[in-house]
Parts: structure tokens; sequence; C-alpha cells
């Protein structure tokens, strides 16, 4: 016949298993229980907010690493299209105007700056316009 304890003895017999530090099944063959006995007024009693909190922390935890990993992504999709679209690395090349004869294309490092990308501009449209 099984025996009945009170509410109060197992709440503190789950109290120590929480936090005396000693195994499960120490505390269950020093207070007389067995040790699933132990366990069942473990997922019972348990009053233990943290792990709520560690559920949340988890999924939350979950969805970063998949932001993470998304992200991670996208910048190696943008690496490998930058280092293609161009044909220097330290330069960028921009249309400049098209006139009958030639087309002009003005390369400008990109910290040249606009000055120095006007001054080419008209540079080029000076040689490739026909005189008159």
């Amino acid at each position: 016949m099984a025996a009945k304890h009170s509410e109060d003895f197992k709440r503190e017999a789950v109290r120590i298993a929480a936090h005396s530090g000693l195994t499960r099944r120490q505390v269950a063959s020093d207070l007389g229980v067995g040790f699933s006995t132990l366990g069942k007024w473990m997922r019972d009693y348990s009053t233990d907010p943290t792990a709520a909190e560690d559920a949340e922390l988890r999924r939350e935890n979950e969805r970063l690493r998949k932001e993470n990993r998304i992200l991670r992504e996208e910048r190696e999709v943008l690496k490998k299209l930058q280092s293609s679209s161009r044909s220097k690395s330290n330069e960028i090349s921009i249309h400049c105007g098209v006139s009958r004869r030639s087309f002009t294309c003005v390369s400008v490092p990109p910290d040249a700056g606009f000055r120095s990308w006007a001054t080419g501009v008209a540079s080029q449209a000076a040689l490739t316009s026909p005189a008159s």
C-alpha cells in the first residue's frame, strides 16, 4: 500500500532535490520515496520561473541564429556581385556621354570626389567633340 505524503512534504522534497546539490536518487533514498515518485513530484510541484524564461531565451536564440545565417548568406552574395561588377577594384566606371563619333567613359577612383569627376568629364568631352 502506497504511503500518503502531505503537500508540504512533497513541496519540501522538490525544494531539497532542486537546491541541495545532491542527486535526485540520493534525495529520494534519504526521504524514503521512490526515484520516479520524486521525479513526478518535481514535475507537478516545480515552481521554477526560470524554466519559462529559458524556453523564451531558447526561442529568441534560435530566431537570432536563423537571422544571422540569412544575413551572412546575403553578405556573401553581395560580395560576389561587387567583385564581379568592377573591372578594377579601385575604380568606378561612369557613363559620361555619347557623341556621333565615339562613346566616352571616365573611370574615377571612388574617393576622388565630384570636382575630379567633373574635370574628367569636361576634358573627355573636349577631346571627343568635333572641332567647329
